[in-house]
């Protein structure tokens, strides 16, 4: 989609997303064991990992953004993976000349 304001549904299901000039969103719940691909250009995106949320590989791939991760050992502007658990659930994020905010709501 392009200049679209998307707010994903908190279910477990897959998700293949590419948009330019939008605002996405999207929560990663508790047992989620699909695969989330986001491909975003000049756009803005958060990414919530809800309570209890586990067993989940994350692969960030930031091109020219601005990005804050709420997880450990992410460098501005590098390729980023964090596994936690099995890493049974897939989310792979990546950004072009865009806004990307990764929150960690696990605890």
């Amino acid at each position: 989609s392009n200049e679209a304001g998307v707010a994903l549904p908190s279910i477990n299901a897959n998700y293949n997303v590419k948009a330019e000039n939008s605002s996405i969103s999207s929560n990663i719940i508790k047992g989620y064991d699909k695969t989330m691909n986001l491909d975003l250009k000049t756009s803005s995106v958060i990414v919530n990992f809800e309570q209890g949320a586990e067993n989940f590989t994350l692969n960030i791939d930031p091109e020219m953004s601005s990005c804050s991760v709420d997880f450990p050992n992410f460098k501005l502007w590098e390729k980023y993976s964090h596994t936690d658990g099995t890493g049974a659930g897939e989310i792979n994020i990546k950004v072009e000349t865009s806004s990307l905010k990764v929150i960690d709501n696990r605890k």
